[in-house]
């Protein structure tokens, strides 16, 4: 009897022995720990990139000189993303973790914002030619709507090309987008503070306005 118990107590050890050795390393766990987190946020960002319209999350209402954070709750933070001072999007292994579906997205983001801009916002500043304000408050959104619409394709491009698309067309469309942002992150930034206007806001005001037949 002493012996079956012995026995059974060297198997035990022995499986418990096996099982410490075939634990993965500490550097390899927190990988494993990261890719589950960033696949969370990845699938939450997909949700929310492509469930909304435009008009659900664009930025060009309110106050001039906050664009470059508003666009970031929707592109950057939902990946656990920043963006340095020269616009570099980090950190790299955040970028390999988003997904095609939502690197999808991000483009179409900004294709969106760039048919809102000619369809929408030109039109409505033309017609404001005559009202300084609105005019003003007009040219201020679609500055913010161009924050939005250039970040969208310069995390779509850092994220491409972290994940191994390195061609240098890439890699050049990538620096014209980022030139892009920098020009209107400073015209978003000089105009802080003062008033901005999305053309959908204007439109639905002017809907309001007319009176219905009696």
């Amino acid at each position: 009897m002493l012996n079956f118990c012995l026995g059974l107590l060297f198997l035990v050890l022995g499986v418990l022995n096996l099982q410490v050795f075939s634990l993965p390393e500490p550097k390899a766990f927190v990988k494993d720990v990261f890719k589950i987190h960033t696949l969370v946020h990845s699938r939450l960002a997909r949700r929310n990139l492509n469930a909304t319209s435009y008009e659900a999350y664009q930025i060009s209402d309110g106050t001039a000189g906050t664009a470059k954070e508003a666009a970031g709750k929707l592109l950057l933070e939902p990946y656990n993303l920043t963006l340095s001072s020269d616009l570099e999007v980090l950190p790299l292994e955040a970028l390999k973790g988003i997904s095609k579906d939502d690197i999808k997205a991000m483009f179409k983001i900004g294709h969106d914002g760039n048919i809102q801009e000619v369809e929408g916002f030109l039109p409505a500043i033309r017609a404001a030619k005559k009202k300084k304000d609105l005019f003003n408050k007009l040219n201020r959104g679609m500055i913010a709507n161009k924050v939005l619409k250039l970040l969208a394709q310069v995390v779509g491009c850092a994220a491409q090309i972290a994940q191994g698309d390195e061609t240098i067309k890439l890699k050049e469309h990538l620096k014209t987008e980022q030139k892009k942002l920098a020009h209107n992150l400073k015209t978003d930034e000089e105009n802080k503070g003062k008033p901005m206007s999305s053309f959908l806001s204007v439109t639905s005001d002017s809907k309001k306005k007319k009176k219905p037949k009696e």
